[in-house]
């Protein structure tokens, strides 16, 4: 099949596809008059993608690379949660000295504008 495409000749579930040249402009751009059914195109490409994508060896590549993505973005989530513990830490630590401050008699406005910062 060179240059028309083929295309879908009929619709619905009964759809038949085949050459667009040889049906619209007719032998004189293509000869092909062949065709071939919906359900036939469906159950090719189906089993086609059965036979190549699940085979053994790829389900195992497939399942090993998904292995080490999920444990690298485990890491990733570790790290944001002990980055984000030590910055609650450091805050929490900030709020104490301030409040160990006032108690002892330091409070300033600047205090003041520091513990609504925190």
């Amino acid at each position: 099949m060179a240059g028309p495409a083929y295309a879908a000749l009929s619709a619905g579930w009964a759809a038949r596809y085949g050459c667009a040249g040889a049906r619209n402009k007719g032998a004189a751009v293509c000869t092909n008059r062949a065709t071939i059914g919906r359900a036939e195109v469906e159950e090719r490409v189906l089993s086609g993608l059965k036979q190549r994508l699940l085979a053994p060896d790829l389900l195992a590549q497939f399942a090993e690379e998904y292995r080490k993505a999920f444990n690298d973005a485990a890491v990733g989530a570790c790290q944001d949660r002990q980055k984000a513990e030590r910055s609650l830490k450091k805050a929490e630590s900030r709020i104490a000295n301030i409040l160990t401050a006032i108690e002892d008699g330091m409070y300033t406005a600047s205090m003041k504008d520091k513990m609504s910062e925190l």
